[in-house]
């Protein structure tokens, strides 16, 4: 079956590949590291509980070697545009709270700082599969704001605003398919 690449056309215009084309990696981890639990790398506000009120309390999954990418939003859309822009089903899109650790300790370079958010794609119950009709019914997305120090936020992937193209914030998401992939793609579509 050939694979439709049309929905790149949407990425494009909707986000940019901004990792310099370099491969990113996460090596395999055991899904044991909980974000609000991770005050020595991300700065919580004394009363924020919405990671333990989300149900975001619970031991992840192990992850395999994950090649992950690095995108700046260019144009205007929700969280569920951003995610939704990205080929393929929503249970491919999400990466784990270690994963979002592990990410934020070997590539803190690629987070962009001014205290402008950098979005993750997570897991409410990371042991539970993700409906491909209703994806906000287990999905979240995680801020990281990179300022002085590391602070992170959450929502649910449906209570979202409208983020605005100019503000640049960077999307981290596992790499779903091949930047060769991608370039065959763009030129069968007359983009390259």
């Amino acid at each position: 079956m050939k694979n439709d690449y049309r929905v790149h056309k949407q990425v494009d215009i909707l986000m940019r590949l901004i990792d310099g084309g370099r491969s990113l990696t996460l090596k395999a981890l055991d899904g044991k590291r909980l974000i609000y639990k991770s005050s020595n790398i991300f700065q919580f506000d004394s009363d924020d509980t919405s990671f333990v009120d989300l149900g975001l309390n619970k031991p992840g999954v192990a992850t395999p070697t994950t090649l992950v990418q690095v995108n700046e939003v260019v144009s205007d859309g929700s969280h569920f545009d951003i995610f939704n822009s990205f080929f393929g089903p929503w249970s491919k899109k999400w990466l784990s709270q270690t994963q979002i650790i592990e990410f934020c300790e070997v590539y803190p370079g690629l987070l962009i700082g001014g205290g402008i958010s950098n979005l993750f794609l997570s897991k409410i119950d990371e042991n539970l599969p993700i409906d491909e009709n209703a994806p906000q019914s287990n999905l979240v997305v995680v801020s990281v704001f990179n300022a002085k120090d590391l602070r992170v936020g959450v929502r649910r992937l449906a209570q979202t605003p409208i983020w605005r193209g100019h503000s640049h914030r960077r999307v981290i998401t596992p790499e779903l398919i091949t930047r060769e992939d991608l370039s065959q793609a763009f030129s069968t579509l007359g983009i390259m």
